[in-house]
């Protein structure tokens, strides 16, 4: 350990409150990515077989087990780079017509030439789509969701994915645009706003559509009453920008939790933590403080790429045990299990309801 030492001795962190988010992330999420917590709904946790190289135990999903999705219609948020592109990609890859829901359109247009060349080499032709979104407009979200349910008569599958995590800066607390706690706006208001004005859609689609809301361990870094709706318009001296993280993220879980109680009998709406993953987000982030992927390593486990990561949401979003199990409601972890570790709210009746009258009484404004 003496070459930790050293490293972390040369590598002095910004700010005294860049350290204590950091420590915060890094414990939370180590401790949600134990395996201890784990269950299978098929398995006992404690002799499933775990996947080489990773800390996750793996499940009946591989990608080779997607099914074919031909004629099916998905919608993947944030699917211009990490976890979203590589939706995309096995949706597309599958025969789903795609639409890539995302901010720039520059970004948007070479992940879609990238996807198309992988395609082509693979023998493939896929049918990948742009839709200009920003989560962090919920007018402009609202006009691009009703445009986009004029253009299709099926949504068979949703996958919430875009977000933003800004949990090491100096300034923890920002609005957005519409004046609301700038991670909580974006990852959930803004989903929020979409899957609203999508929803008519998807519940007219036959054959159990999907909704797939990426949440996150760091649900463990909200306050342990719920969501503090007075921080989502004032700056709480108590607060780290990891707390606003785990919040929004908490957000994301509650939301899946009401959408299941109001249409659960329709739609199979499941939450998904995707791992400690190497995409833009920890990059920028975690990555940023401890550079040495081995020395994160430690302290967090198994980082897993962007394709490793995508396995949890691609499992809620089309593996057949979804419907024969009855797999609704539920918090997913990699590569496609069942798992009660996250927030002891998350799954709240009552804290659910409450955060979509919320949500509703902001989205009526726009």
């Amino acid at each position: 350990m003496s070459e930790v030492a050293t490293f972390l001795s040369e590598h002095k962190w910004e700010t005294t409150a860049a350290l204590a988010a950091a420590a915060t992330a890094l414990v939370l999420l180590r401790r949600a990515t134990s395996p201890t917590k784990r269950k299978s709904v098929a398995t006992p946790a404690d002799t499933k077989p775990r996947r080489t190289s990773t800390d996750y135990y793996a499940s009946s999903f591989t990608l080779a087990t997607i099914p074919s999705l031909v004629g099916r219609v998905a919608i993947v948020t944030g699917g211009n780079t990490g976890l979203g592109y590589h939706s995309v990609k096995h949706l597309a890859f599958n025969g789903a017509k795609v639409f890539l829901a995302a901010r720039s359109k520059d970004r948007a247009e070479t992940a879609i030439a990238n996807l198309k060349a992988e395609a082509a080499a693979a023998g493939k032709i896929i049918d990948v789509e742009f839709v200009r979104v920003d989560l962090g407009d919920l007018k402009q979200t609202k006009d691009a969701a009703i445009d986009l349910a004029k253009r299709v008569n099926r949504i068979d599958i949703l996958v919430n994915n875009a977000g933003i995590m800004d949990i090491v800066t100096k300034e923890p607390f920002k609005l957005s645009k519409d004046g609301y706690e700038a991670m909580f706006s974006t990852n959930h208001l803004g989903h929020f706003m979409f899957t609203k004005h999508l929803l008519p859609v998807i519940l007219k689609t036959p054959n159990t559509p999907r909704i797939v809301n990426l949440s996150s361990s760091a649900t463990w870094m909200a306050p342990v009453y719920g969501i503090d709706y007075e921080t989502l318009k004032k700056h709480n001296p108590a607060f780290s920008a990891g707390n606003y993280y785990g919040q929004s993220k908490l957000a994301n879980l509650l939301f899946s939790t009401e959408l299941h109680n109001k249409y659960g009998y329709q739609i199979a709406v499941n939450s998904v933590h995707p791992g400690v993953v190497d995409t833009e987000l920890p990059r920028l982030v975690l990555f940023s403080l401890i550079p040495k992927r081995w020395i994160l390593s430690l302290i967090i486990g198994p980082i897993l790429t962007p394709e490793q990561g995508a396995h949890a949401q691609l499992y809620a979003a089309t593996h057949p045990e979804i419907d024969s199990k009855n797999i609704r409601g539920k918090f997913i972890i990699p590569y496609g299990v069942v798992s009660d570790d996250h927030h002891p709210k998350g799954m709240d009746k009552d804290l659910a309801k409450q955060l979509w009258d919320f949500s509703e009484q902001v989205c009526a404004k726009y």
